[in-house]
């Protein structure tokens, strides 16, 4: 038995040496971590490609953002990459993390309660996926934690309480999933908290209405049937007066084997825990490995028996309609360009070369008269800076759109690139495209009748032709799926970062809050930072960094300093106060869309009196005032 031990031992650290060799370079062990990462995941687009081990540092890496002086990684951006396995525990160890950012995937398995670890976490964004289980009840110990979106997963068990001890939280969303048991009394200790979900669980009990969850309304919970005594909801019944009795089930206790029974040597154990170890390892690879062949070669789109296709923009012949009915049923996972709150996005290529974007829609509406109603005056809407609406398919399996395709892909992707394809953007182009924007939603506001209120205008939203022409997509999605939703105005659309804040706190949608988003883009052309980032991690959010500069004097830090030297300063000065009015906390000193399309327009700094009074209205109601224009001087 010994010398099996010693052999078995051997063997397994011959085995384990083996593996490390396979890791062992000049990399740190954050880059190694990230790896481990890269292991345990399907890469169908090949979007982790560049992290290799032969690299020296994980810094330039897609989706890695590290600092600039500690090289430590701070921030992970993985979003819609089409990335499918668990989530390793390893990702616990990077201890500087400050962002994770891994929506629109296909994660499953369980959320490894290791990532309390990371305890600088900001923002922590995993919704959209597979992920199930419970919600680690140490993510309460995240005292720097801004943001925690967990929507649409399936996620089950309690809401955690110690999420009372999230201090510094602002928007908590848990909706859509399968969370049960009573909603904790110690959210209402969440004082920062601007956006609470919990809407679509299977919550029961009462609605607490103490602390902050007073001014939450059945938005915050609606979907839940089991809740009772809020307005909205039904009254809770009494609690019932009849005994319960408790049996005190105790195990029997398990006596220990004798002192002279056989036992295993400590090198036999520990070489067959490695052993195992490392055989589990090649499992999981194989296992993925399966996975993603499968992943690879699976049908996206089943139309079934009966789909209707119905072409608006020219029409088309009723063999190119049964030959787009064939691509569409061929179209794969590496079709996938895209992913947001509506869909996923493939890119369809005809064998007569004309390209679409098809949108699978991720709620599958049962009624069909109003939605194709609906998509009938969507269809009829021409405009330069709109995406073109070319048709619609539906059938009892899948509602799809068919959208004109764009070569550039999104505003996001070419203002942030992949790591070190960061590229300058000359003023002209940015300029361009802000413009575009404000003439695509001015058409939408003002020229629609009924006016259309977009709700979610992100730079994720904004698709770019082969000329850089910026083209909105998405509009009027809102207020289709909210056709079936009787509750769509209690309930925030929105992407985080781009909300008005009086929509975050359960206002109506008015056309000032497409202005107010519409402002944060421009922000974020000006200055090339994310919608989530401030200054230094300091504050999570564009817009109020944005202010704090311009309160301070230091308007004209919003803007790149690659633009600062390389475009007219005029122009950057008149485009930082449009964006400043925008962003306005209160939605009547902003600009209506027609009026930014007017200033952006503007070749001269002098602007007439009433629009520079407009303008420089800002958040506080007026604290930039035209005598004070020094405040956005660009140095």
């Amino acid at each position: 038995m010994g010398y099996s031990a010693f052999y078995l031992l051997v063997f397994s650290c011959y085995v384990g040496s083996l593996y490390a060799g396979f890791f062992a370079h000049a990399l740190p062990t954050e880059g190694m971590t990230l790896l481990v990462f890269k292991e345990a995941v399907a890469d169908p687009h090949g979007a982790l490609a560049g992290w290799n081990a032969s690299h020296s540092s994980p810094c330039n890496w897609t989706g890695i953002w590290c600092d600039p002086l500690s090289k430590k990684v701070i921030s992970i951006d993985l979003a819609g990459k089409g990335l499918s396995g668990v989530l390793v525990a390893e990702l616990g160890s990077l201890k500087k993390l400050h962002r994770m950012y891994l929506h629109y995937n296909n994660f499953y398995g369980g959320i490894p309660l290791q990532l309390a670890n990371c305890t600088r976490m900001r923002a922590l964004s995993l919704h959209h996926n597979n992920f199930s289980g419970i919600i680690p009840p140490q993510f309460g110990n995240f005292s720097l934690l801004q943001a925690l979106y967990l929507h649409n997963n399936h996620l089950s068990g309690p809401i955690p309480m110690t999420f009372g001890n999230l201090n510094a939280i602002r928007n908590l969303d848990l909706s859509y999933n399968t969370l049960n048991g009573s909603i904790p009394s110690e959210l209402g200790n969440l004082s920062n908290v601007v956006n609470l979900n919990l809407s679509y669980n299977q919550l029961s009990g009462p609605v607490p209405s103490n602390g902050v969850l007073s001014k939450f309304g059945n938005g915050s919970f609606f979907g839940n049937i089991q809740l009772c005594g809020s307005e909205g909801f039904s009254a809770c019944s009494p609690p019932s007066s009849a005994p319960v009795s408790v049996n005190n089930l105790v195990a029997p206790s398990n006596p220990g084997t004798s002192k002279g029974a056989h036992r295993l040597s400590t090198l036999a154990i520990a070489g067959i825990c490695i052993g195992a170890f490392l055989l589990f390892k090649a499992v999981c690879i194989l296992t993925l490995l399966w996975r993603w062949s499968k992943i690879r070669n699976h049908k996206e789109i089943n139309v079934g028996n009966g789909g209707k296709l119905v072409m608006f923009q020219g029409g088309t012949s009723m063999s190119s309609s049964r030959d787009l009915l064939k691509g569409i049923g061929k179209l794969e996972r590496k079709d996938v360009i895209g992913e947001g709150g509506y869909g996923v996005v493939y890119k369809l290529v005809q064998k007569d070369s004309n390209v679409f974007a098809v949108k699978k829609l991720k709620h599958c509406l049962e009624s069909v008269r109003g939605f194709e109603a609906e998509l009938e005056t969507l269809g009829s809407i021409k405009h330069r800076n709109l995406v073109k609406l070319m048709g619609y398919c539906t059938s009892s399996t899948v509602k799809l759109l068919i959208y004109e395709f764009l070569p550039n892909g999104t505003l996001g992707q070419l203002l942030y690139g992949q790591g070190s394809d960061v590229k300058p953007l000359e003023w002209p182009i940015r300029h361009g495209i802000a413009l575009g924007v404000a003439r695509g939603l001015a058409y939408l506001h003002h020229d629609c009748n009924p006016r259309i209120i977009h709700r979610d205008i992100t730079a994720s939203n904004v698709l770019l032709d082969a000329n850089l022409q910026a083209h909105i997509t998405d509009f009027g999605l809102a207020r289709i799926l909210g056709l079936y939703d009787t509750h769509v105005t209690a309930t925030v659309a929105g992407t985080f970062g781009y909300i008005a804040p009086e929509y975050a706190e359960g206002g109506r949608a008015t056309d000032k809050i497409d202005v107010y988003s519409f402002g944060v883009v421009l922000l974020e052309l000006l200055s090339r930072k994310r919608p989530a980032d401030g200054n230094d991690g300091e504050d999570l959010g564009l817009a109020a960094w944005a202010r704090r500069l311009h309160e301070s004097g230091k308007g004209g830090d919003i803007v790149e300093k690659y633009l600062r030297v390389t475009a007219p300063l005029e122009e950057l000065q008149t485009a930082v106060l449009v964006a400043l009015s925008c962003i306005s906390k209160k939605p009547e000193n902003r600009p209506s869309m027609k009026q930014v399309v007017e200033y952006l327009e503007m070749d001269e700094l002098h602007l007439s009196t009433a629009a520079t009074s407009q303008i420089t209205e800002t958040a506080e109601g007026g604290e930039c005032k035209p005598d004070e224009l020094r405040g956005v001087m660009i140095q």
